[in-house]
């Protein structure tokens, strides 16, 4: 990985890849998250966590350079965290669709294993919190993968793929996948407060 690829969470020092970490930019002395880290101005970044987010909101000696002319940041803690799990199910939802009409993200049961036989290698599969432990075993017979199970029901899994309800899905190895594997997490557990720090 490039250097210049990773970044450091200016709360807890951790090193991470900059794609999946939080940027934080100072506008004329405000400063507001960055989702699509496009804004100029002078930025630092932080882990999707709670932890390392109420972190640098909370700091009492944010760094020199990057706080000159600071004021305050552009919303509070409650009003940052509704923001970055909003834009997470909407990032989520983006990626979904942009697998979907790709190719990328095969639906259902039947296509899952039609495929299976056919030899075809997915990257990852999800299931959905309520889907059967029969369907989700048989599944998981076929396919040379784990078959991870959501918190996220099978109507909410539906509205977020093509609005019809989705017990499962599987997606072949692509950077789509990747995306909609980290946003996922990002929905699942920073809306729940468990994300890891360092995910």
């Amino acid at each position: 990985m490039k250097k210049n690829s990773e970044r450091t969470c200016v709360t807890c020092s951790g090193v991470t890849e900059k794609a999946s970490m939080l940027r934080w930019v100072n506008i004329k002395g405000t400063v507001s998250p960055d989702w699509m880290q496009k804004i100029e101005g002078r930025s630092v970044y932080t882990h999707f966590s709670r932890d390392c987010i109420e972190g640098l909101i909370m700091m009492k000696r944010l760094p020199s350079r990057f706080a000159e002319e600071f004021t305050g940041f552009a919303s509070g803690k409650e009003e940052t965290m509704a923001y970055v799990a909003e834009q997470a199910k909407r990032s989520l939802d983006h990626f979904i669709s942009l697998s979907l009409k790709s190719g990328n993200l095969v639906k259902g049961q039947e296509l899952i294993t039609v495929h299976a036989k056919k030899g075809t290698r997915f990257k990852y599969c999800i299931a959905a919190s309520d889907l059967s432990e029969r369907t989700f075993s048989g599944i998981a017979g076929k396919l040379s993968i784990p078959v991870r199970r959501t918190s996220i029901n099978k109507e909410t899994l539906g509205l977020m793929i093509d609005g019809r309800p989705c017990g499962i899905f599987a997606l072949y190895e692509s950077e789509l996948s990747e995306k909609v594997r980290f946003y996922l997490d990002l929905v699942e557990n920073f809306i729940s407060g468990d994300i890891n720090a360092h995910q």
